[in-house]
């Protein structure tokens, strides 16, 4: 049965499930509503939380950390051919007693044609991994320290389009739109996908039951 006749096209959403609750974010306002009622908790608009001015910049992407107390939120322009000028990061928190979202950390966000998908580290909630076209990246966003995690044998051709793990982060697939690298940091192999299957025309990225899937054109 329906319970909004809102378009959500485009909308990005997460599970915060420990919470009773989940959040979607639609180009600038995220709301967050309990799993029972479908009943909204909190919407705040990002751009006057991070106080920034350029109605032009919007949500790139959203993920919410493993603990499913915090959300981090990307934020910028879209560029010609799928390509992306990040801006800004904010992180949100939602302190044990309560169930609505802060502010933790708002910042510009200068990495060299970074990817859109991120996730906060299975390690620590202070802590995001972001792909680049030359390597993964950790980035702790209190202190500003960035760690190169893995770096690309073969860089992409182009600024990644998606990056996803499998559940122990310790594998991965980053895109661009006609190069597919996938990583095990553990048994440090690389394969490229793209020359190996004949992939391109990326569109998305799936992780699913132990495995991951490939939506492409080819």
């Amino acid at each position: 049965m329906p319970i909004d006749v809102e378009n959500y096209e485009g909308a990005l959403g997460a599970n915060l499930g420990k919470s009773g609750s989940y959040v979607i974010s639609q180009r600038r306002v995220v709301n967050i509503c309990n799993t029972k009622d479908f009943q909204e908790i909190q919407e705040f608009d990002v751009l006057e939380q991070g106080r920034i001015d350029d109605d032009e910049i919007h949500i790139l992407y959203m993920a919410a950390s493993n603990c499913q107390s915090m959300i981090g939120v990307l934020l910028g322009k879209d560029l010609q051919r799928g390509r992306i000028d990040v801006t800004h990061l904010q992180v949100y928190e939602c302190k044990a007693g309560s169930k609505k979202f802060s502010k933790k950390k708002s910042m510009l966000f200068d990495f060299d044609e970074a990817c859109r998908e991120f996730v906060f580290s299975n390690g620590s909630g202070d802590e995001l991994l972001f792909f680049t076209k030359d390597e993964l990246v950790l980035f702790n966003y209190l202190t500003n320290a960035k760690t190169t995690m893995y770096k690309f044998e073969n860089p992409l051709k182009s600024q990644p389009l998606f990056g996803k793990f499998n559940d122990e982060q310790s594998q991965f697939i980053v895109t661009s739109l006609n190069d597919v690298l996938f990583v095990d940091m553990v048994k440090h192999e690389q394969t490229d996908l793209d020359d190996q299957e004949g992939i391109e025309g990326i569109q998305d990225i799936f992780y699913f039951d132990n495995q991951f899937f490939i939506l492409a054109n080819k």
